[in-house]
């Protein structure tokens, strides 16, 4: 009898530890969910922000994309804005991160990944006070030598057809979108393919 209730003892505690380890996980899913939006990890199927999204396909031409070098660096990356890896946990983020570039540049499961992780710093600097066109630009190249940072200015400004000067608003997708567009084709040397991806990013905002 005592052997019994020393085993249901045993049984009960075992549990508790589980129980605790599952509430624990599950507060970390949420924290990190919250920081940007969610994560994706290749390989797996995960929530995010209520819609279920299996990416083992994109994953896997992901993965493949990855190696190809005749994409510059930020469109193989499906980072066209060349965001710097760091512990975001951005939604739609590749873990692990094969990239070898100096410094190091996030990878995402898709090209409209990237240009949502792009646009939500994008808005994120214009409520932070870079609420114009040159203020914007110069935030983003930070640490670049200041003639290619007024280059990049005189880029975007040109291809946009927005002045320097203009003050921005976070919630003009129109806007927003065309300055991605722009300063992706910046950063890469090339075009953009088509501007549906950095709607799909906007969308998934």
């Amino acid at each position: 009898m005592k052997m019994k209730q020393r085993q249901q003892t045993i049984l009960w505690a075992s549990l508790s530890v589980a129980a605790i380890a599952i509430v624990a996980l599950v507060v970390w899913i949420v924290r990190s969910k919250r920081r940007n939006g969610g994560l994706v990890v290749i390989g797996s199927t995960v929530n995010t922000n209520n819609s279920t999204m299996n990416n083992n396909n994109q994953g896997a031409s992901a993965q493949t994309q990855f190696g190809n070098t005749s994409l510059p660096l930020g469109y193989r990356n499906n980072n066209p804005l060349n965001i710097l890896y760091g512990s975001s946990l951005w939604k739609g983020k590749v873990i692990p991160n094969t990239d070898t570039s100096k410094p190091r540049k996030e990878q995402f499961v898709s090209m409209a990944y990237g240009y949502r992780a792009a646009l939500y710093l994008i808005r994120k600097h214009i409520r932070g006070g870079y609420n114009t066109l040159a203020r914007l630009v110069n935030r983003w190249g930070t640490g670049a030598q200041s003639d290619q940072v007024t280059s990049y200015v005189s880029f975007v400004s040109k291809k946009t057809g927005i002045a320097p000067g203009t003050t921005l608003s976070p919630d003009n997708m129109e806007q927003l979108c065309k300055i991605a567009w722009a300063m992706a084709w910046f950063e890469n040397g090339k075009a953009p393919s088509s501007m549906d991806d950095i709607y799909q990013g906007w969308s998934l905002l």
